[in-house]
């Protein structure tokens, strides 16, 4: 039961488009982002948002890399608040929860039984700041700046594994 936490996320995430209020309310983006997850590492990783009338928002970060015989497959899935910053309608600061997983798999072709694969997952604080560059009443054109915390559990040597900061900006429409 590794995924438990993420399993419980994809719920809440998935149950906000059920709230009857809410249900033909929403806007629903894509785009791309710069992630930075320390030692000056920087990443391309795509992004789908959705956000709801009630300041409430979703997203979800992919991203990953392969080299050799290494593949590395990452995401981030995220459920939080809205708040306005200055009483303005298109700058406001977002607090929720994220949960990531991370796999690696290594893949031998020369030794098969050698191959492995190791799958990480941790739940954390999400932090960040969301500028809508464009809100009309179908398009939406914003940019943010997120970043998520996790307690460093096993990796307490290697705390780049701790956090992840992201860049994005994306694009969308709202229904």
């Amino acid at each position: 039961m590794r995924s438990l936490p993420l399993r419980i996320l994809l719920l809440v995430t998935t149950s906000l488009v059920f709230i009857p209020e809410r249900l033909f309310a929403f806007d629903i983006s894509a785009g791309a982002g710069a992630l930075e997850e320390g030692d000056d590492r920087v990443r391309p990783a795509a992004i789908v948002h959705m956000s709801f009338p009630n300041n409430y928002l979703s997203r979800a970060y992919i991203w990953g890399r392969s080299f050799g015989p290494v593949t590395e497959t990452d995401g981030i899935l995220s459920v939080g608040k809205r708040y306005d910053i200055f009483g303005s309608k298109s700058f406001g600061s977002v607090v929720g929860v994220s949960a990531m997983v991370e796999k690696t798999s290594v893949k031998y072709d020369e030794y098969p039984q050698e191959s492995s694969t190791y799958t990480s997952t941790n739940v954390g604080l999400l932090l960040g700041l969301h500028y809508d560059l464009i809100a009309s009443k179908r398009l939406k054109l914003a940019a943010s700046w997120e970043a998520h915390v996790f307690p460093a559990g096993s990796a307490i040597i290697v705390l780049v594994t701790a956090r992840k900061q992201i860049l994005g900006l994306t694009a969308g429409v709202t229904f």
